[in-house]
Order: structure tokens, then C-alpha cells, then sequence
């Protein structure tokens, strides 16, 4: 009898082992499930601007990898009319605004009108690019909301054939905290790009990167994203 006694105790604790268990799976299957990866600079005030270098050297393939990056880094943003807002420059021998900060509301707009831009050839003028970028982009968008963060990308394959100009063109930027950063392939030097690229006097945050072809430059989508939300101001 005591021999049975034992065993309908074993039964029950065993029972009880495997209700809890369950309970706790089921209790783990809505809390423990992974998370949706959170938007960088969720909810912070940041304007980014593309400038993209269009010009003949870049070529058609390269173009559409150029185009693809672009996208890759706006889909790590939350991209909304109080958040993160998107524009986008191309140029060559003259600029062309491809679309501005307030034209598209929403990451999915953003990244079909990157799709759908078309590449225009010519030379390679960054700093007539960067004036434009001011005057039509940075300077509206300043006066009437002056205290957003703003960034501009440049993303080039070559040096500015107007290099005399760019130190004034990155200081109208700079004067209305705009911080550079300077993406260059294939035949750009780094000498030049670090003539583009500014994020402080006294920043230490990486802001010139190069790679030796535009498919390479896709790894530096992510700490792009990081720098730009850590110096949100």
C-alpha cells in the first residue's frame, strides 16, 4: 500500500511539472517572441540629404548600386513629416533636386522615388552640387524649422573638377549645422573627400569612408545610420 501511496504522489508532481511548463511556454510564446528591429532615430527631428554624383565616369550599373545603397540607409529610418525627413540631389555638370525634404511622407515613397530617378551624365561639379543643396534645400528648410538636425551624404566617384570652390560651398552648409559626410569610390581620393566632409571643429566621428567600388560601400550602411543618430543634436 505504501508502495502505491508513493506512486500516485509521483504521478501528481509529474502532472504538475508538466502544467507548469506548458503555463510557461505559453506565457513565453507572447512575451519571449523576437521583437520588430526599432527605427534609428525613431521619433527625432533629422533632415538627410543625398547629394549623388551622376556623372559619366559612374556608369549605368553603378548607378543602380548607388541607387540601391541610397535605399538600404532609408530603410533604417523612420521616415514621417514629425521624424525623419529625406532628399535627394543629383548632379553632374549642373544639379538637379530630384526631390526635396517634404515630398514624399512615408520610408515607401521615398525609396520609389530613389528607384525611379534617372541617371543624367556629365562632369563632376560637387561644389555647384553643395551651393544648390544650400540655397534650394537646406536654406528654406533652415528658416522654417531651424532647429532640426540636418546631414548631407555625398556619395562620389570622383574629385570636384570645381575643387577651388568647395571649402566655401561645405562652410554655407556648415554654418547652419549641417554635418557632411563624405562617401567616395573607386577614383575619388581621400584627400578630397576630407575637403567635403565636416561634422564638428572638434568631432572626432568618423565622417569621410571609401571603398573601392560602389557594391563595397554598402557596408557602411549601418554605422552611417548610427553616426547620424548619435550626433542628432
Amino acid at each position: 500500500m505504501k508502495y502505491l501511496a508513493v506512486l500516485a504522489v509521483l504521478a501528481v508532481l509529474s502532472v504538475g511539472t508538466v502544467d507548469a511548463k506548458k503555463k510557461k511556454q505559453r506565457k513565453c510564446c507572447g512575451k519571449c517572441a523576437p521583437k520588430k528591429p526599432s527605427q534609428a532615430c525613431a521619433e527625432k527631428a533629422v533632415d538627410v540629404i543625398f547629394v549623388l554624383d551622376g556623372s559619366s565616369s559612374v556608369g549605368p550599373k553603378n548607378f543602380t548600386v548607388a541607387q540601391n545603397f541610397i535605399n538600404g540607409i532609408v530603410d533604417k529610418f523612420n521616415v514621417s513629416p514629425e521624424g525623419v525627413k529625406i532628399g535627394l540631389l543629383q548632379y553632374s555638370t549642373t544639379p538637379r533636386i530630384e526631390f526635396n525634404l517634404n515630398d514624399h511622407k512615408t520610408k515607401k515613397q521615398v525609396k520609389a522615388a530613389v528607384k525611379d530617378i534617372d541617371w543624367i551624365l556629365g562632369d563632376t561639379h560637387t561644389a555647384m552640387a553643395l551651393r544648390e543643396v544650400h540655397s534650394s534645400m537646406v536654406a528654406p528648410a533652415y528658416r522654417k524649422e531651424s532647429k532640426r538636425s540636418r546631414f548631407v551624404i555625398v556619395i562620389t566617384d570622383g574629385d570636384p573638377q570645381d575643387f577651388k570652390k568647395v571649402p566655401a560651398a561645405v562652410n554655407s552648409l556648415t554654418e547652419k549645422g549641417v554635418k557632411i559626410f563624405a562617401i567616395g569610390v573607386g577614383k575619388a581620393t581621400v584627400s578630397e573627400l576630407k575637403k567635403l566632409a565636416f561634422t564638428g571643429e572638434k568631432s572626432n566621428t568618423k565622417d569621410v569612408f571609401y571603398a573601392d567600388n560602389y557594391a563595397d560601400a554598402k557596408r557602411f550602411t549601418s554605422t552611417l545610420v548610427s553616426l547620424i543618430c548619435k550626433n542628432v543634436e
